[in-house]
């Protein structure tokens, strides 16, 4: 037996990122419950109220693939989530250059089923253009925590599809002390970072 649920998505009123880090939080403490993405399906110009996104066919092919990705998980081959974060370790980037720029590198699981290599890609989340900046994918969905200052910044990011075991990998730059990675920490993220054969995006 699988449960599935929703994760809320983004909103135009509200930042609701803790609550959706609860939300997957909890699917990793409670056997068998499953999230649906829906980060990606928030919906401004809804005349219904943002509230209540259109997309509700999305909505609901994503939560039968969770399902059924949880029930037959042991047979492989079913992708209902998007990259599913692992670890963060420092690294020097281009580190002849003069006070080298430094940076993060960010794992993740090979994904339900498994994911190919080279397949991690940017995308503009729905409706991106008429919230935040607009700047759709040139805005970075990646900010940290300065742990000097507890200020939260914006830092450039690149995809590394070789990653480890061929799973993809996130590379961040930054110079600072870095306390926390947040990623899509925000009402109305622009960016999102999925694999390219299914449209699914991280939770947190």
């Amino acid at each position: 037996m699988a449960w599935a649920f929703v994760q809320l998505h983004a909103y135009d009123l509200h930042d609701w990122s803790e609550f959706r880090n609860a939300q997957v939080q909890a699917t990793k403490k409670l056997p068998g419950v499953v999230m649906a993405a829906a980060i990606d399906l928030g919906d401004p110009t809804s005349p219904w109220d943002p509230i209540h996104p259109r997309y509700k066919q999305e909505v609901g092919r994503r939560l039968a693939q969770a399902v059924i990705g949880a029930r037959y998980a042991q047979y492989g081959g079913v992708h209902y989530s998007g990259p599913k974060f692992v670890d963060a370790y420092p690294l020097a980037i281009a580190p002849e250059a003069n006070n080298g720029v430094k940076g993060y590198r960010l794992t993740f699981e090979n994904g339900n089923g498994g994911a190919a290599p080279a397949t991690l890609h940017s995308s503009a989340a729905a409706s991106c253009s008429q919230t935040g900046s607009g700047q759709c994918c040139n805005e970075s969905p990646f900010i940290v925590v300065d742990a000097k200052t507890g200020n939260s910044v914006r830092v450039p990011y690149w995809l590394d599809n070789a990653g480890d075991n061929g799973a993809g990998a996130v590379v961040i730059s930054t110079d600072l002390q870095v306390k926390e990675v947040r990623y899509a920490w925000e009402r109305f993220p622009q960016c999102l970072v999925r694999y390219i054969f299914f449209d699914l995006c991280m939770g947190d």
